[in-house]
């Protein structure tokens, strides 16, 4: 399990190529770059709130599938 260091760690370094990503077939992001910073940014702000562990799940979901295109 990728903890919330981890994600930060990943996407900062992360350089996003396309405008559009289909995480799966019900979601798409017309911004992964913004989704990303804002979900990083309701995470730091709200720590230990469990009302944002959505945004940390959404962002999991979006690691775990650009590491899986990675390979």
């Amino acid at each position: 399990m990728a903890t919330f260091k981890e994600l930060e760690a990943f996407f900062l370094d992360y350089k996003f190529e396309k405008g559009v990503f289909k995480l799966n077939k019900c979601t798409t992001f017309n911004d992964p770059k913004k989704l990303v910073y804002t979900h990083i940014s309701y995470l730091k702000a709200n720590s230990g709130n469990r009302v944002y562990l959505p945004y940390y799940e959404r962002l999991k979901q979006l690691y775990l599938k650009l590491k899986e295109d990675e390979d």
